[in-house]
């Protein structure tokens, strides 16, 4: 019989870690003194931004003031259109509605129409254009609000509008992607059909030619309305979504792109699916953290957004790309490329972003919304420009100037302490100049979101260090507010400091491993070891001497039932590191022993050979020492529930096997001291096994008795060479095996 040896390094793993993983709850804060460092901790882009903004280095400085319109507005805009006056035509969902607003950001319905979903608006020379769908409908208005259709298509969708000579109108369309061409009052001629799902935008180049992009799939083509039916692919982008044309800098088109498959924030393919359509109407919307996921399966996955820029000579190069799911863009003399859409959809922030640098931009504005789907600029006196934002869930426009706000707020998002801290000081740096120019105050609270059960915001100061004078509180935020010359003035990091008292660690999850079965072999190639399977999926490898005899026997694993593992999972509030220790007890003692060393590990085995039978329960202590200093550290302890211990093999007495006429007749009685007996197996003299039962049928009683008369040799088969020896073993169930032998007589 071989004997198993020690395990090897308390139980091997095979790729089951997840199991084994300790979970920390918020970031990892060891007790004592806590810094939480920005932008390192978390970046100034996370940050509510009313009146601030980033500048080009990643500071925090004065930004856009803006104003929210339209505050009892449509559930959705979809597109602005410049009224020539300052003001705007919006097309909106899902009343049919066309809304104008004032140049002094005054908002009124100014038509509605049958077509429930407003996409595109065009305003030219006094007249205005709106088409939407489900029906397919482009509608004109006069300078009243009074409707015609216009046209009638059968595709469903009108997405886009762009102008054509003679006051004709080109129109993007799906399902599935077209382009027409309206000239006049029904005077409709449809120019070409693309293989793909949507027309999303369409745009008259200098040459007179159209460039058109598409949705599912994401292309971008050139068609020459001379020459209908032949539209020429130039570029097909890695995102299924083309969603817009904008015009750039020297006269060039740019396409924004957009993958739905990016930045699912852990949702399911069904959230994906709803995310991707508002109320029925197709729209490439990403539920969760606003970020693509790269590298889900074996390919990297596109970008969640892309620019491309369409050159002249027909190259089509990528100009820019973000993690974030972009879904307007815009060209800016002041500020150049700008991109806006949900950046966080957890706390519903949206963002303006200037496509410069990196992948993620430099935020320039961020504000409540639950989508933005339309973004342009307006020029006023002495080329000032102002963006204006269209939202959705609820539909409202945001206009942000180059102009200082009365209060220009950065707000951190609330520190979490992961338990009451106590706050010590706030400390911030900046470019030359900005000392005194900012005022910072904070606030603290209980919970996570701050509500009226926090603190009001402090007295504001302006020094660079300051004391923090708030009781202990587990959450903190604080508020920068900018003040004087804003060229001046921008905050680069900020440091708040705190002492957080040492709680002792929690264990989340401690249980001995049912057995598993037994196979032959190594983890890796140790083909004389054995691996143990357990139910949970852990898997542990047991070596053996190589100096002990390797004849199998019956049961042959049986050796390794000794051996009992055990598999935990803690954490630690203060995120400290955490020592384990085992130790066992008879329950009818008062002493603990140790099993192994300390470990940070989270599976251990105990090896049970050399313990006395009996009842006996099993201790875990987590420790936090390894992070606290001598005479603070913390533990908590966790008991098993009872074990029993039994290493005694069963007892073999009155084995007695003798010859009779038919073959073979085998007698014994078997017991066994702790544990039922439960299986007997028998090996005859020509090697074959069997299961053996006994007298009463099963092997299920502490005792039992073993008469059969056995046929032997079977049935046409030749005898087997004297002396027949015969071999029994009987196991308990605990695994304990007992061996006896004889020949037959």
């Amino acid at each position: 019989m071989m004997r198993l040896a020690s395990l090897r390094k308390w139980g091997r793993l095979w790729p089951v870690l997840g199991l084994l993983a300790v979970v920390l709850v918020g970031p990892a804060r060891a007790a004592g003194p806590v810094y939480w460092d920005y932008p390192e901790g978390v970046a100034f882009q996370e940050f509510d931004l009313r009146g601030a903004a980033l500048d080009r280095y990643g500071r925090l400085s004065p930004g856009l003031a803006s104003t929210m319109l339209l505050e009892n507005g449509p559930e959705i805009i979809w597109k602005a259109a410049a009224d020539g006056k300052g003001g705007l035509y919006l097309g909106s969902g899902h009343d049919g509605q066309i809304w104008h607003l004032d140049a002094e950001g005054r908002g009124q319905v100014f038509a509605t129409v049958p077509e429930p979903e407003i996409f595109a608006v065009l305003h030219r020379q006094g007249e205005l254009f709106a088409g939407g769908g489900p029906d397919g409908l482009l509608y004109r208005l006069d300078d009243k609000g009074q409707a015609e259709i216009w046209a009638d298509l059968p595709e469903g969708y009108i997405w886009d509008l762009a102008a054509a000579g003679q006051g004709a109108l080109y129109l993007a369309v799906g399902s599935p992607a077209a382009v027409y061409r309206v000239g006049g009052r029904q005077d409709v001629t449809r120019l070409a059909v693309m293989p793909a799902a949507n027309a999303l935008s369409v745009a008259v180049d200098s040459d007179g030619t159209l460039l058109v992009c598409t949705q599912g799939p994401g292309l971008i083509y050139r068609l020459d309305p001379r020459e209908p039916d032949k539209p020429r692919l130039i570029y097909e982008t890695a995102q299924e979504e083309v969603r817009e044309l904008a015009a750039g800098p020297e006269n060039v088109w740019y396409a924004l792109a957009i993958s739905r498959q990016a930045g699912n924030g852990g949702g399911s393919d069904e959230d994906d699916a709803q995310a991707q359509m508002v109320e029925g109407i197709p729209l490439a919307t990403v539920p969760g953290d606003n970020r693509s996921g790269e590298g889900k399966g074996k390919e990297k996955a596109p970008a969640a957004t892309a620019l491309y820029r369409i050159g002249r000579d027909g190259l089509t190069t990528e100009a820019w790309r973000s993690p974030y799911t972009l879904l307007a863009v815009a060209w800016s003399k002041t500020w150049g490329w700008l991109g806006a859409g949900v950046v966080d959809r957890k706390r519903s922030q949206a963002a303006l972003l200037t496509l410069e640098g990196g992948t993620t931009g430099r935020t320039l504005a961020t504000w409540e919304a639950g989508d933005v789907l339309d973004l342009l600029v307006e020029r006023g006196a002495k080329g000032r420009e102002a963006v204006v934002a269209c939202l959705a869930h609820p539909g409202r426009v945001v206009r942000l100037v180059d102009a200082p706000a009365a209060e220009s707020l950065a707000i951190s998002p609330p520190i979490d302490g992961n338990q009451p801290v106590r706050w010590g000081r706030l400390r911030w740096e900046g470019a030359p100049g900005s000392e005194g120019r900012v005022r910072i105050s904070v606030r603290g609270g209980a919970r996570e979101v701050p509500d009226d059960t926090w603190s009001d915001w402090s007295d504001a100061w302006t020094e660079t260090d300051h004391a923090l004078d708030l009781p202990p509180s587990r959450f903190l935020q604080w508020r920068l507010a900018f003040m004087g010359d804003r060229s001046l003035t921008a905050v680069s990091s900020v440091t708040v400091s705190g002492f957080s008292p040492n709680l002792p660690p929690r264990i989340l999850r401690f249980e001995l491993q049912p057995e598993g079965p037994m196979s032959q072999g190594g983890l890796m190639s140790h083909d004389d070891n054995i691996t143990e399977t357990f139910p949970s999926g852990l898997r542990v490898e047991y070596s053996m001497s190589s100096r002990q005899q390797r004849k199998a026997g019956l049961f042959e694993a049986a050796p390794a039932r000794p051996l009992r593992t055990f598999l935990w999972r803690a954490d630690d509030p203060n995120g400290d590191r955490l020592d384990y220790q085992l130790a066992y007890q008879r329950l009818d003692e008062q002493t603990w022993r140790p099993v192994g060393e300390k470990t940070q590990e989270t599976v251990q085995t105990w090896d049970t050979a050399t313990v006395p039978d009996g009842l006996y329960v099993v201790r875990l202590t987590a420790s936090d020492a390894p992070d606290n200093p001598l005479g603070e550290a913390l533990c908590t302890s966790e008991l098993s529930e009872p074990l029993q211990v039994d290493s005694t093999p069963p007892e073999i007495r009155k084995f007695q096997v003798v010859r009779i006429p038919t073959g073979l007749r085998l007698s014994f009685e078997a017991r066994d001291a702790s544990s039922p007996l439960s299986e007997a197996r028998l090996e005859l003299p020509d090697g074959t096994q069997e299961r053996l039962d006994p007298v009463d049928g099963i092997c299920d009683s502490r005792q039992e008795s073993f008469d059969r008369q056995i046929p032997f040799p079977p049935a046409g088969e030749p005898e087997p060479p004297e002396p027949w020896r015969v071999r029994v073993e009987v196991a308990d169930r605990l695994g304990n095996v007992a061996a006896e032998e004889g020949e037959a007589k």
